[in-house]
């Protein structure tokens, strides 16, 4: 089992390289590329408007495809590779997808906890923020939900990482675990933790409980 789980961690830290790597790639290169792309079409838009050419229209259309193109490209490098983990900053990390799926969605997701919580460990940070974001993002496309909650604290000496939401909730008898939450599972199991999920959140009271919480 101990062989299992080394080996398991070292492939982690692999495909953890792999994703920055992808992210970096996405982020530096095809999003400079496309941000430069986009400033030479605004310069030719500025002519043709100078000239009153009725093409400026047109290039007025591609500025903003180009636009459109650098913001879906930064949110696909996020995906990959959050940089504020190599600087041992899970809250920061944490705070910031936050603000994205806000920003995004609509839905409001909070960040909560102790920012002075230290988690030197860089795999287990990355395993706890890949959690976080198959949940939120479960949370966001499935449960039909107004607010998350991102939670980090600590528990005695444990670290407990905690998603909630006030949407619909899990069903009374799924008929397997999905491809996320088997992820999640995975993800804590090499973080040297285990994930549980439920349909209430036994924390609080019945009139303030959200109904779905990983």
């Amino acid at each position: 089992m101990l062989e299992r789980r080394r080996l398991d961690q070292e492939i982690a830290q692999v495909a953890d390289r792999e994703r920055r790597r992808l992210g970096h790639d996405l982020h530096d290169k095809l999003g400079q590329h496309l941000t430069g792309t986009a400033l030479a079409a605004q310069v030719l838009k500025e002519k043709l408007a100078a000239r009153c050419d009725p093409d400026t229209s047109d290039a007025e259309k591609l500025v903003r495809c180009l636009e459109e193109g650098i913001d879906f490209t930064r949110n696909l490098a996020r995906g990959f590779f959050s940089p504020e983990l190599k600087a041992e900053g899970l809250v920061v990390a944490l705070q910031n997808l936050a603000e994205t799926v806000s920003e995004q969605s609509g839905i409001k997701c909070v960040l909560s906890g102790d920012e002075l919580i230290p988690i030197h460990d860089s795999t287990v940070a990355n395993q706890l923020y890949r959690i976080a974001q198959e949940a939120v993002t479960n949370s966001v496309k499935h449960a039909v939900a107004n607010h998350i909650d991102i939670r980090l604290a600590m528990d005695g000496s444990e670290f407990c990482l905690s998603i909630v939401d006030d949407g619909v909730g899990f069903p009374d008898r799924p008929r397997s675990e999905g491809l996320g939450l088997h992820l999640m599972r995975h993800a804590a199991a090499l973080s040297g933790g285990t994930l549980r999920y439920s349909a209430k959140w036994p924390e609080r009271d019945d009139s303030d409980m959200p109904s779905n919480a990983v």
